[in-house]
């Protein structure tokens, strides 16, 4: 049956081509992240270096994040195409099963690796926040406002077909 369902070799090629969608870009982000804002030896001045400092972190760390993100949905995509080779193609109920499951695991995926970053960052550098939970988001604007983490914010719908959303 893996024969019939030559389009799993177009999902495999959208999988690798998201996985590495932002490889030849990164190096605009680590270019960014080595510069440090020189804007004088004054009090307004380090107000200034701090601020600018702390939006080039934020851009930094949006564009490892996206990375982060493409990474884990083209490996789900990928994932996808392998389980529905093995899938019966009439089998619709089966299909649903392969692609809930795999949306699951994709999106867990992507908000553990977020939240660990997330974590990693805020590790090294603090963007003056003071979440008394510890660290949530690069930019500190979550723990500042109680809002969730991506993991927390997505909670997959349930098994009916109804979209719980509307």
């Amino acid at each position: 049956m893996a024969e019939e369902t030559s389009w799993t070799d177009e999902l495999h090629k959208i999988g690798q081509d998201l996985t590495t969608l932002m490889e030849g870009n990164m190096s605009a982000f680590a270019d960014l992240k080595g510069f440090w804002p020189e804007a004088g030896n004054f009090e307004t001045g380090y107000w200034l270096e701090t601020r600018v400092d702390d939006r080039r972190n934020a851009v930094v760390q949006q564009g490892e994040r996206m990375n982060i993100a493409l990474q884990e949905l083209g490996k789900g995509v990928k994932d996808i195409a392998n389980d529905l080779e093995d899938v019966d193609r009439d089998s619709e109920s089966a299909i649903k099963k392969v692609v809930d499951k795999e949306l699951v695991s994709v999106t867990e995926s992507i908000g553990d690796r977020l939240d660990a970053h997330a974590e990693k960052v805020e590790g090294e550098e603090y963007n003056f926040t003071d979440s008394e939970e510890g660290p949530s988001e690069t930019n500190g604007y979550e723990a500042k406002n109680d809002l969730p983490t991506f993991a927390e914010s997505y909670e997959p719908d349930d098994d009916d077909s109804d979209d719980d959303d509307k």
